[in-house]
């Protein structure tokens, strides 16, 4: 009976001790973590250090120190308290860059390209984590692609440099323009949310008033044109001398056709299927199968739905990794049921499989299409 009970006693006791070493091994070195992968250049940086033996006291909030700082040579000392209350043993801190803090707020500068390094000493070991600060590409889009005068148009951004604030609500510039009023409107796109680097706004239409606001005047068969700017490019794109800025910029583009008494853009025209022609013996024959050198005689027919509908008609030749090798077009204007042939020769000069594209849009300038594009393969050997 003692000996069961002696037993048991050293069985608990193993258990125990087992289980300490196991807890002190696990937290020799703290733990490190950033709350993003990379940072923009306006970004608040949340940083947490795991590290039990800094949990000194489990009834007050414990602090660590650690110092951060960039590649390009600024630092600060951050302190580190006891994150979600007492004895946890996990330390948070965070800190707001700026890329030019003469104009925007920040308590910590950065460049394009630069690391941002926390240092962390205890015990008479540096631990150190790095990640990188960069400069993001920027999106445009709206939200239809042909509008008539009772409807919103939704113009969306999302450009995270522009993310200045991240505690409020930040805005960015865009200009809109029509066919009729090419001088246009300057609209203010608002974050959707604090922090977020998403922006947009609603505009609407009127034929009969001037442009005003965040209301364009329009004609029927307008193209209505948005565009956004971005000089906060990434690499390799050379920066101003704010250190911050590009010199280069990049425009961005977006549009939507304005159709009211007319049908949506895609029924405007009818075009063809393109119709592919070899010559054998001087005589013009129907073939989708050609040699390197070959003419290839392209021939298509475009039909107007509309009333006095002006268009540019191309003729494109893709090859089999969607690179353009041959292209065409003709400028035109046709009355309602009016029908025009077009036709084209293309000599190619590798073998391969190609896509050959029909497809008429409003303008060179206004890519908005009138018809939807037909296309046929063809080999080459």
């Amino acid at each position: 009976m003692r000996s069961f009970v002696i037993v048991n006693i050293l069985s608990t006791f193993v258990f125990v001790n087992i289980y300490a070493t196991m807890l002190v091994y696990a937290e020799i070195e703290p733990v490190i973590t950033f709350d993003k992968p990379e940072y923009g250049p306006f970004d608040v940086v949340q940083i947490k250090i795991a590290y039990q033996a800094a949990n000194t006291d489990p009834e007050e909030i414990d602090y660590v120190f650690a110092k951060i700082s960039t590649s390009s040579g600024i630092s600060k000392i951050l302190e580190f308290g006891e994150n979600n209350g007492i004895n946890t043993g996990i330390f948070a801190a965070g800190i707001l860059l700026t890329p030019y803090p003469e104009l925007w707020y920040g308590e910590l500068k950065v460049q394009r390209d630069d690391d941002l390094i926390l240092e962390f000493e205890t015990e008479g070991k540096m631990f150190i984590k790095r990640v990188d600060v960069n400069l993001y590409k920027s999106g445009l889009r709206i939200n239809k692609d042909f509008v008539t005068s009772k409807d919103e148009l939704e113009i969306f951004v999302w450009d995270l440099d522009m993310n200045r604030k991240p505690h409020i609500i930040d805005t960015l510039p865009v200009k809109v323009w029509s066919t009729t009023d090419r001088g246009g409107l300057n609209i203010i796109l608002r974050e959707i949310n604090a922090n977020s680097g998403i922006f947009h706004e609603f505009i609407t239409f009127t034929k009969d008033e001037a442009s005003s606001g965040t209301r364009l005047r329009v004609s029927d068969g307008d193209t209505v044109t948005v565009k956004y700017t971005d000089n906060t490019l990434p690499p390799p794109a050379k920066l101003s001398d704010n250190g911050f800025e590009t010199i280069e910029v990049e425009e961005l583009f977006a549009s939507a056709a304005f159709v009211e008494r007319r049908g949506p853009p895609l029924e405007r025209m009818h075009v063809s299927e393109p119709n592919l022609f070899g010559l054998i013996d001087g005589h013009e024959v129907k073939t989708a199968q050609f040699n390197v050198g070959d003419q290839v005689i392209i021939k298509t027919e475009i039909v107007s739905n509309s009333k006095n509908q002006q268009f540019v008609h191309f003729i494109q030749v893709k090859d089999s990794d969607n690179v353009t090798v041959s292209l065409s077009w003709v400028k035109g204007e046709l009355k309602l049921d009016e029908s025009m042939k077009v036709e084209r020769i293309w000599i190619p000069e590798l073998p391969g499989k190609y896509t050959i594209e029909n497809l008429v849009w409003e303008d060179v300038d206004n890519p908005v299409a009138l018809a939807p594009v037909r296309t046929v393969e063809v080999e080459v050997k």
